[in-house]
């Protein structure tokens, strides 16, 4: 959810976007960098900004297996 566009996802938000959504969903890195990957992509294959080349999605597995099997919206995350 840090990584959530805060102005390209109108209408959409972190707390009506559940975890498991093939939409594809406008991200923004701390370093400014921005792309679109589906909510379910970044948990199931644990992906990052594709520009750092860094793998950092969420904390740990276990959040990530909740996430899926309880659809917890991306507002849960944080």
């Amino acid at each position: 959810a840090k990584e959530f566009h805060p102005t390209k996802n109108t209408p959409l938000t972190v707390y009506n976007v559940t975890a498991g959504t093939s939409r594809k969903i406008h991200w923004v890195c701390s370093k400014g960098h921005e792309w679109r990957v589906s909510a379910n992509s970044r948990i199931s294959y644990n992906s990052g900004c594709p520009k750092c080349g860094k793998m950092k999605a969420w904390e740990t597995r276990r959040e990530n297996q909740a996430l899926t099997k309880d659809k917890e919206t991306l507002c849960d995350l944080q």
